[in-house]
């Protein structure tokens, strides 16, 4: 994503001395082998930021960032329309930019709320989602003058058999865990453990005597740990949106705690949250 709020209105006088925020905006967008428009609609037409932008970008005159390069256009709406107005007014644009734009699949999103989107500014999962990465894919067949593939249907059917998927392995493994452990008292497995490519987690014991974990380079990425079996427990998390995780607990011959692994829950559970990637081994006092 390329920021354009900041960007001062564009000014010809200002050509000779373009402003700091100009010069980032053309970098970014020359740099890129395609450009994807994503705007809302105002009044039926296109927002002042996003017409600013491509003022800013297409000057001086003969040095246009968007010149060939190819385009697709999304525009949302709360209404039904999708945005229809700025859309085509983004495709005139495009044409004296010199831009071939993607024909087909035309994306006008309808009923497009604030409760779409997590309190992350992204895209809460669903159909919607699956649409715009869909539209990515057809962008880049574009670029690449390949066959049509019909992406964003493919996605929405592939995000239905992977739940659906998911739902067989959840049933599957859903039998209750076996009533043994933990290993060690509580407070053994307190202590400040290292992964080489996350850094640290701080495992404590609160007041109430549950064990608690704070990931240390991840703002507000805690909670407690409740027993699960052996020695094993499931997180907690303050903030509910984050994907609860297995902690597992490996012991040395002496019982003393020498690494800790991860994995996910629910086998539904987003790839990014690459828990299983995690190896922790304890940081010496």
């Amino acid at each position: 994503m390329v920021e354009i709020g900041d960007l001062p209105l564009y000014n010809q006088d200002l050509d000779g001395n373009p402003p700091e925020q100009w010069l980032r905006f053309r970098d970014q967008v020359g740099a890129a082998h395609g450009v994807l428009f994503c705007s809302p609609e105002y009044n039926r037409g296109i927002p002042g930021v996003l017409k600013n932008a491509i003022d800013v970008g297409s000057r001086p005159y003969g040095q246009s960032v968007f010149d060939k390069k190819p385009a697709a256009i999304v525009t949302a709406s709360p209404g039904s329309i999708g945005g229809f107005g700025a859309n085509h007014q983004i495709r005139q644009a495009c044409v004296f930019l010199n831009m071939p734009v993607m024909q087909q699949p035309e994306a006008y999103l309808g009923h497009v709320s604030d409760d779409s989107f997590d309190d992350k500014g992204c895209l809460k999962e669903g159909a919607l989602k699956e649409i715009i990465v869909g539209l990515a894919f057809e962008l880049l067949d574009h670029y690449l003058d390949a066959p049509a593939q019909g992406w964003p249907e493919k996605f929405i059917e592939f995000k239905k058999s992977r739940i659906a998927a998911g739902l067989e392995a959840y049933k599957a493994k859903a039998a209750k865990p076996a009533k043994v452990g933990p290993s060690l008292a509580l407070k053994n497995y307190v202590g400040t453990f290292s992964d080489p490519w996350y850094g640290n987690i701080e495992i404590a014991q609160n007041k109430a005597g549950k064990l608690t974990f704070d990931f240390k380079s991840t703002p507000n990425m805690g909670g407690t740990l409740e027993h699960w079996q052996y020695d094993s427990f499931t997180t907690k998390f303050d903030d509910k949106t984050i994907e609860p995780a297995y902690v597992n607990f490996g012991l040395d011959a002496d019982g003393k705690v020498e690494r800790i692994t991860m994995k996910p829950v629910s086998p539904l559970a987003d790839f990014s949250y690459d828990y299983q990637d995690l190896l922790f081994t304890p940081v010496a006092k």
